[in-house]
């Protein structure tokens, strides 16, 4: 099957999640896009590195598009300063695209801002990492919790991610290091890695669908209130 026929079907199983899942309840016909993630949610038309040079020369995406580069020739040089420019409230789907590099940082994404897709060219090239324990504390000197630990924290609903690696690095084997948090509903990931130690997917609440995706741990590292269905397509690695 070429590539083509592969996008055909990817985009035929997320609506098929969609319904499934209660995603929306009018008619197909009548299905507006912000009542699921379809697959132009997850990618640039004509690709990653063309569409990005379309997007210098002026072309439009129907979606709007932020760029986050660590050499400065972008819109911002870090996530969350791109998740910041999201507008509470938020209808529309904006698309932050992440160029290659280790972004080292915690990155929330709340409530307030729906319809954001992180998108990368590949997980090994797009890393979003962070140390952060669950012991560690607080602005009020209370430990921040498995909660707070979280390197990626998403709290909004409608959210997708490809090509991305979530990592925490806990810095001591044993202690507790969320790598992801997803609260929000609605969400999917795809072609994802999701790395740490103990307690790495924090799968909190909502619906959230991983698709081709990695998660790798050692303890409880998928955990949270899932209902995990899994297949020889997806993997989950102790290490």
């Amino acid at each position: 099957m070429g590539s083509a026929g592969r996008e055909k079907v990817l985009a035929a199983v997320f609506l098929l999640v969609a319904a499934c899942a209660g995603m929306g309840t009018r008619e197909t016909a009548g299905l507006l896009s912000e009542e699921f993630i379809s697959w132009a949610d997850m990618g640039l038309e004509g690709g990653f590195a063309g569409s990005l040079e379309s997007l210098e020369e002026g072309a439009k995406e129907p979606a709007r598009v932020i760029v986050v580069s660590k050499q400065g020739n972008g819109d911002s040089t870090t996530v969350q300063e791109a998740v910041d420019l999201v507008p509470d409230g938020n209808e529309r789907r904006v698309k932050i695209i992440i160029l290659p590099g280790v972004y080292r940082e915690k990155v929330v994404v709340r409530a307030t801002k729906p319809y954001i897709s992180f998108i990368g060219n590949e997980s090994s090239e797009t890393i979003i990492s962070w140390h952060t324990r669950a012991s560690d504390r607080g602005a009020d000197g209370r430990a921040i919790g498995t909660l707070g630990s979280a390197t990626v924290a998403i709290d909004s609903d409608y959210f997708c991610a490809r090509g991305i690696t979530f990592e925490a690095i806990p810095g001591a084997e044993g202690m507790q290091a969320v790598a992801l948090r997803v609260s929000g509903d609605k969400a999917v990931f795809f072609r994802c890695r999701i790395l740490g130690s103990q307690d790495t997917l924090y799968d909190h609440g909502g619906r959230h669908y991983f698709f081709q995706c990695y998660i790798q741990g050692s303890i409880d590292f998928i955990f949270g209130n899932p209902y995990i269905r899994s297949s020889s397509r997806c993997a989950a690695a102790a290490a």
